[in-house]
């Protein structure tokens, strides 16, 4: 039966009882959101391995409140997707959540968005809400990146005057490039 319901339903946990009596309980758990998905025009729910979980509402994917708690992931490339499959890789995932967790706290800049620029989620480009964006690699050093990104914020736009800024590049050990 817990195989069945996990099929057709978004649920993280089911545990089934059985009582004397003929009495059977079932209690399900729901698979919550750990990001909304854009792909087009679409909102996606993933849980918290990048798996499919619903359709978003739009409504609710949208409000400023829900998207501070969990960010949102564009997807270069309109797609479909059913229950469970695989949308994000979960290491990905796990780094666009902390990143937009320790980017606004550690600089005071807001996230909109990340772009992942390949099938696995190795580069992103995170869109900031001034709507320049900052270039970011999972397989390097994340701390380190963060870093990198306050420091440069803090020497070169000391005044947050970022007006015609397009990018900040941290991609790279020891380079920073900038536009």
């Amino acid at each position: 039966i817990t195989e069945e319901l996990k099929k057709h339903y978004a649920l993280e946990n089911v545990s089934i009882s059985k009582s004397p009596f003929s009495t059977l309980t079932i209690e399900v758990l729901e698979r919550a959101p750990s990001a909304v998905i854009k792909s087009g025009i679409n909102l996606y729910y993933a849980d918290k391995d990048g798996k499919f979980i619903g359709p978003a509402d739009p409504a609710e994917a949208t409000n400023t409140n829900f998207l501070n708690k969990v960010p949102q992931i564009w997807l270069a490339q309109e797609k479909q997707f059913s229950l469970n499959d695989q949308i994000v890789f979960p290491a990905t995932l796990q780094f666009i959540i902390s990143l937009f967790k320790m980017i606004p706290d550690r600089t005071g800049i807001a996230l909109q968005g990340a772009i992942p620029q390949d099938e696995e989620g190795r580069l992103l480009y995170l869109v900031t809400a001034e709507g320049w964006q900052i270039y970011v690699d999972r397989q390097n050093d994340w701390e380190k990146q963060v870093t990198v990104l306050k420091n440069i914020l803090k020497i070169k736009f000391k005044d947050n005057n970022r007006a015609g800024l397009q990018y900040i590049d941290v991609r790279y050990e020891n380079r920073v490039y900038i536009k």
